[in-house]
């Protein structure tokens, strides 16, 4: 099991621009949620279960209160205002049952067959960034 608190402070009145980054290894998050951009307080819990026959289980929740520094916001999809600051609630939770195959007793060679699913919830006070959605994902993971 795992409790995690994170306080996140910005010293300075304004975000990053994202002009610097590199083609192919920026992530999403740093184009649409840099975390240089906001003040947050988030918790979170993760507890993992080991099953027999190598199964595995993890559910995770995490709640995060987000304050932007110097974001304004949409007031509808075509409104923007500087007037206002975004702030947003953001909340996840996922259910992660995985299964590994071990191929040899005397090497680490395995084969992992995972599902996931994903809840996330952002409530913000700007249109665009108000949202709900869900996936569910498939994986399949060779380790030599």
């Amino acid at each position: 099991m795992a409790l995690q608190y994170q306080n996140r402070l910005n010293l300075n009145e304004y975000d990053r621009s994202i002009a610097g980054l590199i083609p192919g290894y920026t992530t999403e998050s740093q184009i649409f949620d840099d975390p240089m951009s906001y003040e947050s307080q988030s918790y979170g819990s993760e507890l993992t279960q080991m099953l027999p026959f190598l199964f595995s289980v993890k559910i995770a929740a995490y709640y995060q209160q987000k304050q932007y520094v110097a974001q304004g916001i949409y007031v509808d999809p075509e409104s923007y205002s500087d007037s206002i600051l975004r702030e947003d609630t953001y909340k996840t939770a996922w259910l992660t049952i995985a299964k590994r195959f071990n191929f040899n007793l005397f090497t680490e060679t395995s084969l992992a067959l995972q599902f996931t699913y994903q809840w996330v919830d952002n409530k913000s006070n700007s249109y665009w960034y108000n949202y709900t959605s869900q996936y569910i994902s498939l994986g399949l993971q060779y380790d030599i």
